[in-house]
């Protein structure tokens, strides 16, 4: 178990992919599931909180244009079986900026998703994602992506199998988190913006204000530090079917 020197929360978080993508069905899509838990905490037993907004678990995000997929936090779908070097890019080749609006200091008022991860290590928090048959080629249709792109569906054939996985290029990152549940002594608590808009560009906000106020402050990345990694054992390829 992390000690509390360490000051440090492990994550680990297993990916699962659905096995089949049927060609004949309109409605078909992949189901992506990512099961996380707390796997050593400098504070056992205890909850932690964090803001969904941005990461690898923004299931619902502010912009539907820049999901996960969109962010390039999963790999494209590369052939594993079938023609070689066959693949279809789910993020667009020019990058997106954006900002959420910075007038409200309570982070939850600013549209984001928080979710809690309870302190329990047998305890897993699900986040799902899909890629239907619109969104698996969203930004597949351009020239400049190369004659072993896919760019449409009747491109694939059935026995072809993909792998997608969690982008080992880009960590794993969440900007705001805290410990607490949501549903108990975190509930009707405000979340200071102090580390996701402002880290480096002073002190944090007093905690003894803050507390009369019912205001968290997210934990300092300089002092405490959340470490996410993907353990093996989940499926991760797709076959076409029929």
């Amino acid at each position: 178990m992390a000690s509390e020197h360490s000051r440090t929360v492990v994550l680990d978080v297993a990916l699962d992919v659905s096995p089949t993508l049927s060609l004949s069905n309109p409605e078909a899509q992949i189901d992506i599931k990512l099961s996380v838990k707390i796997a050593e905490s400098m504070r056992p037993g205890t909850a932690i909180t964090l803001l969904a907004h941005q990461s690898i678990f923004d299931v619902d995000p502010v912009n539907p244009f820049m999901d996960v997929f969109a962010r390039g936090l999963f790999t494209p779908l590369r052939s594993v079986k079938g023609p070689y070097g066959r693949s279809i890019r789910l993020n667009p080749l020019v990058r997106v900026k954006e900002r959420l609006d910075q007038d409200e200091t309570d982070l939850r008022k600013r549209g984001v998703r928080f979710f809690t991860i309870l302190g329990d290590s047998s305890q897993e928090a699900v986040f799902n994602h899909h890629l239907s048959w619109e969104r698996l080629f969203k930004h597949a249709s351009h020239e400049a992506l190369g004659p072993n792109s896919i760019t449409q569906r009747d491109q694939l054939k059935v026995g072809e199998k993909f792998e997608i996985r969690v982008n080992e290029k880009k960590p794993i990152l969440v900007s705001w988190w805290c410990f607490g549940d949501l549903d108990t002594d975190l509930k009707g608590m405000k979340f200071h913006f102090w580390i996701t808009d402002s880290y480096g560009d002073g002190h944090p906000p007093d905690e003894n204000s803050l507390s009369e106020d019912n205001w968290v402050i997210g934990e300092d990345p300089e002092i405490s530090k959340l470490e996410i990694r993907v353990v093996p054992g989940g499926n991760c390829i797709v076959e076409i079917i029929e």
